[in-house]
């Protein structure tokens, strides 16, 4: 909970005194939305988890007779025992993990400001045992220090590097999460019903305090209390001090001035389950599971019994063990020889071109990925970080070439397509254009392979297949990790003439493409096709192009729609050797892939009021002025600092800039590539394909 940072009475003192109080609107809120399903009695018991020194345990006094905080640190407890001046409060320690308490003992669980330290799964397991019915769950806490008032953006800027430079390192990502994540993440969702579930954004701390108690606050923050862990003769404070002084032009730390805090609060209930159902409440859909139990063994059906609190451990392991290759699901361990020889996760190998992780890159290439990154930083980073990418984007990224073909119909036989829907209409026009430029560079060729990545249904390869539906050494490889329904190459199953079609179910990830045996006719040539491949399943496909021409000589082009940039992960991206020489790092990575949602937001904060992207004829959407944001703004996060004309040409940049990375790739890997937009805007807004060829 504190997680062993505030082990010294000192660092609890600083605890007790320096961090702000909640208001009593937090917990009349509380209560109201307990005594919605439930009256307050005097057997009623509330706990604190995480409780700290008892910021938030007090407010609860006046209404439960019985009262505890709990915490895992000893120093925590020592100090919120030697201030509690009430008989209905306690404060015990704790050992992380269970809750010590009876099933269905409590009729409230609060917990301020720790809820990011705990083990979450675990916690709401406590908490679904130990809450009665209607019982409540509420988590909460504030989010960063917000300076009022005169020289608010000054000294705002300045916590905000204290916080994400001065300690950058230090502070962990379970920090971030409270400060600027405000629990918006799934995983405090809090899984105790799905209908009874709220959130609360309406409350705020307001208060005025020292320059002596905001400098005690800064140092109760645990990345400041690890970093002078680590650090004990670190001046980092005084320096703060020193800047916060200039700012305001004062030498005294009496001064007192306004801030704020945001408050956020998550609630939820225990529901009555249905006693003639299983009693498991299943995580993900957040309800009761529908299957009989296993009367009278257990409350549980057979496959929830390892979850059944009443059972002992023996018992347990003797009727249901988990799977060892998917632990979301259980089996007999009578049963578990044979179900590992047909689980849905076994390990598969579907020939020599089947080679797990093959194409994922060096592991000691491998960081940490950076999620949140774009709500951790300043907004003065975040411009600054902008104004640089635009310059690398600026210096180094060529344009994509443009289209000069405008009739992608030409290419679909049998294709009227003033007949279809907008949808339809437009994934045939894409389809189409992408056989213009097999065209344009003469590849429809006999002795070819055509190898479709991420193929889905494979309607690519079926249109193409029209178009050489005569040729017999023709062949179609379909490459695809999951299940499809309706595939269209089940409609050339039967056909004992012309091209031929084989898919294979595998991840891309996966494919050693020199040993596939549609291409082991040292004959064939191979073309890579793909439309709309997803983030980083383009630089596995790219890699894997890579090394069989390396091996087989025989690539002779790769053709990819590219799409989702924003799904990218460092560990897959190929382009890293281009990123290195310009000076950006994994982070920074991170940061650009985040910003390329940004390259549709011109679409989006313009749409019509019903919500669709075009109009029926497919033309783009053209606004009215009432529909635009005020000042032509969007009021989203980061957004804010741009225009939305800027935002979209951020966001193309940064797509630009991750693709340049693969462009260099494939150059200095024995491939001439580029560029080029393959459809027009209103057919799709991901209209860019990356072109290669071999060298020789």
């Amino acid at each position: 909970m504190s997680k062993g940072f505030y082990e010294t009475p000192s660092h609890s003192d600083c605890y007790a005194q320096c961090r702000p109080t909640y208001p009593v609107e937090l917990i009349k809120n509380i209560l109201t939305y307990l005594s919605a399903k439930h009256t307050i009695n005097d057997d009623d018991i509330a706990i604190d988890i995480g409780c700290g020194t008892g910021q938030s345990t007090i407010l609860l006094q006046p209404y439960f007779q019985q009262i505890i905080g709990y915490d895992i640190s000893e120093s925590q407890i020592w100090k919120a025992n030697e201030n509690n001046a009430f008989s209905n409060i306690s404060y015990k320690t704790i050992v992380e993990g269970d809750i010590p308490h009876r099933d269905s003992s409590l009729t409230l669980i609060i917990s301020g400001q720790a809820a990011h330290w705990l083990d979450l799964p675990h916690f709401y397991k406590e908490v679904q045992r130990t809450l009665k019915t209607n019982g409540v769950l509420a988590l909460f806490g504030y989010a960063f220090i917000h300076i009022d008032g005169q020289y608010s953006e000054k000294l705002n800027q300045i916590l905000q590097n204290f916080y994400h430079r001065t300690l950058n390192g230090y502070v962990q990502k379970e920090s971030q999460e409270v400060y600027f994540g405000r629990y918006r993440d799934e995983k405090f969702h809090i899984p105790l019903s799905a209908t009874n579930f709220t959130r609360d954004d309406s409350l705020a701390i307001k208060c005025q305090w020292s320059i002596r108690r905001l400098l005690g606050y800064m140092a109760s923050m645990s990345g400041c209390q690890y970093f002078l862990k680590e650090n004990p003769n670190s001046t980092i404070l005084d320096d703060l001090q020193a800047e916060i002084f200039q700012c305001l032009n004062i030498s005294d730390d009496a001064h007192e001035i306004c801030l704020s805090f945001d408050i956020f609060l998550l609630m939820n209930r225990k529901n009555e389950l249905d006693p003639n159902r299983c009693q498991y409440l299943c995580p993900r859909k957040q309800r009761q599971c529908k299957m009989a139990p296993s009367a009278p063994l257990s409350t549980h059906c057979m496959e929830h019994i390892i979850y059944d609190p009443d059972l002992d451990e023996t018992t347990k392991q003797s009727l249901r063990v988990p799977c060892p290759l998917n632990p979301l699901h259980s089996i007999s361990p009578h049963g578990l020889k044979r179900h590992l020889k047909k689980c849905n996760k076994r390990l598969i190998i579907l020939g020599p071109f089947h080679r797990p992780q093959c194409n994922s890159g060096l592991e000691c290439d491998n960081h940490d990925d950076y999620p949140s990154i774009l709500q951790d930083i300043t907004d003065d980073e975040l411009r600054d970080f902008v104004a640089r990418m635009e310059s690398i984007h600026d210096n180094l990224v060529k344009e994509p070439l443009q289209n000069n073909s405008n009739q992608p119909e030409c290419h679909l036989s049998d294709k009227n397509l003033e007949e279809l829907g907008n949808r339809s209409r437009k994934h045939l026009e894409q389809i189409g254009s992408i056989i213009a430029q097999l065209v344009q560079l003469n590849l429809l060729q006999s002795n070819t392979c055509f190898v479709e990545m991420g193929a889905g249904r494979g309607q690519l390869a079926h249109e193409l297949h029209a178009c050489l539906k005569d040729d017999s050494t023709i062949h179609f490889a379909l490459i695809e990790r999951d299940h499809q329904r309706y595939r269209y190459d089940a409609h050339h199953r039967r056909e004992h003439q012309g091209p031929s079609f084989e898919r294979y179910r595998l991840d891309i990830r996966d494919l050693y493409l020199s040993e596939l045996p549609s291409i082991e006719n040292p004959q064939t040539n191979i073309v890579i096709i793909s439309k709309h491949l997803c983030g980083g399943a383009t630089d596995l496909a790219l890699r894997s192009a890579v090394d069989a021409q390396r091996n087989t000589h025989r690539v002779q082009a790769i053709i990819i729609a590219l799409c989702c940039h924003h799904r990218l992960l460092w560990n897959d991206y190929i382009g890293k050797e281009f990123f290195r020489h310009v000076n950006l790092t994994p982070k920074d990575f991170s940061l650009i892939r985040t910003l390329t949602s940004w390259g549709t937001c011109d679409n989006r904060h313009r749409m019509p009021q019903d919500g669709k992207r075009s109009t029926n004829d497919g033309t783009l959407f053209q606004p009215t002025p009432s529909l635009l944001a005020p000042e032509d703004r969007s009021n989203y996060s980061k957004q804010r600092l741009f225009s939305v004309e800027h935002q979209e040409q951020i966001g193309v940049k940064a797509k630009r800039l991750l693709d340049w990375g693969r462009i260099q790739y494939l150059n200095a890997n024995g491939f001439n590539s580029h560029l080029k937009v393959y459809a027009s805007k209103s057919i799709t807004l991901e209209n860019i394909a990356l072109i290669a060829t071999p060298t020789s």
